[in-house]
């Protein structure tokens, strides 16, 4: 993880969820934290293993108990094929701004870009990212890169 000072008090930092051969991740806002998030970027690398794979992002508040925000990107991968998901705040950046040897190996097959409606995370606050069918659920993997400012709540 990354740590940059910004100014009023946030620290900017760089969430990367790597661990490889899993394809259902959970990640929440620890307790005592706000997160104001710029963008969310998603890569799922499917082994070869025949079906397609069908990608839900999920966010769900934790106040609320309630999921406030569905992404269901417009194609999915199938066997051998990869693909990326950027959730960003603005409409200016696209996924040509993630550098890949952060990421993965190559150039997703499938690129799906949209706008994410929720720019502030609340202690508790998960975005749930998993392949519907859990076609290859031990082998297929998913990197989630979450870049944001923590704030004290």
């Amino acid at each position: 993880m990354t740590e940059q000072r910004v100014i009023p008090g946030g620290t900017h930092k760089v969430l990367l969820d790597s661990a490889a051969n899993n394809s259902n991740k959970t990640i929440t806002v620890p307790v005592g934290k706000i997160w104001e998030v710029d963008r969310v970027y998603i890569q799922l690398l499917c082994t070869a293993t025949v079906g397609a794979r069908v990608l839900r992002a999920i966010f769900v508040d934790a106040i609320a108990a309630a999921t406030t925000f569905v992404y269901v990107p417009s194609t999915n991968p199938t066997a051998s094929q990869s693909c990326a998901i950027e959730l960003n705040t603005r409409f200016s950046e696209y996924l040509t701004t993630i550098p890949s040897a952060t990421l993965a190996q190559g150039t997703p097959t499938i690129k799906n870009t949209s706008f994410l409606p929720i720019k502030t995370w609340k202690a508790g606050d998960s975005l749930h990212v998993y392949d519907v069918g859990s076609i290859d659920a031990a082998a297929d993997d998913l990197i989630i890169l979450i870049d944001y400012i923590e704030y004290d709540a």
